[in-house]
């Protein structure tokens, strides 16, 4: 059978060899030698497949907070004071209103939210934006929704962040999966290992989502506004 000669090796998987087999019995018209069988495997692996194709568009990444850009995150109220992470948050939503409010009537219409909004991020997903901020359809919004809209959006962030980290998910994060999300995200090996202790107060070597929230829950409220809002008042 064949001609005898040399055959250079090719690295398929068992599924990979069983599909050219399979094509080349299916498609042969006589006798096969195994240069036939070659010349299909050559085919095979340069059409790229179904799962390669859908691969060229992933699904975003879920990235960890930059610990020591939080940390070294100092913000002074007017007295030169510094603020707490809460303290920023609500400053920077209540600054982001004030631009919204273009009739400073203490309150953000539609028309409002859209005329502002729809230029950065385009009508579509303005609209979209506004109708979450605003869940009762009354047309408008106040300060205190727009804070109501965060805390949703910050406990939602807290979720996805700990589910990525969670891979096993047995809602425990172990030292190794809190270490290897945070240390991926480009944290230092002293930065995460100081993080997880905090985190860990009571040392059993897990931590659950009520302790990562006791951490998160200031820290993704202003990564939250970031994402919904980005830098689009930023002065």
């Amino acid at each position: 059978m064949g001609s005898g000669s040399s055959i250079p090796a090719i690295a398929l998987s068992e599924v990979e060899a069983i599909d050219i087999v399979k094509k080349v019995f299916t498609d042969a018209k006589g006798p096969l030698n195994p240069d036939d069988i070659l010349k299909s495997a050559k085919v095979y692996l340069s059409k790229p497949s179904e799962e390669s194709s859908d691969a060229q568009d992933p699904a975003p990444k879920t990235e960890a907070p930059d610990v020591r850009a939080v940390e070294n995150n100092v913000v002074l109220d007017r007295h030169g004071e510094p603020l707490s992470l809460d303290q920023q948050r609500v400053r920077k939503l209540r600054e982001i209103f004030a631009e919204l409010d273009a009739d400073n009537d203490k309150r953000v219409s539609k028309s409002e939210f859209l005329e502002k909004m729809s230029p950065e991020i385009g009508a579509e997903e303005a609209a979209a934006l506004f109708k979450r901020i605003d869940e009762n359809e009354s047309g408008q919004f106040t300060v205190s929704k727009l804070l109501h809209f965060v805390v949703i959006a910050t406990i939602s962030l807290m979720q996805e962040k700990f589910k990525a980290m969670d891979v096993d998910g047995n809602r425990q994060l172990t030292e190794e999966e809190f270490s290897t999300f945070f240390r991926q995200g480009g944290n230092s090996k002293k930065t995460t290992a100081r993080l997880w202790n905090r985190l860990d107060a009571n040392s059993n070597g897990k931590v659950n989502f009520k302790e990562w929230k006791t951490w998160a829950e200031s820290v993704l409220a202003l990564e939250s506004v970031d994402k919904t809002f980005g830098d689009l008042f930023a002065e």
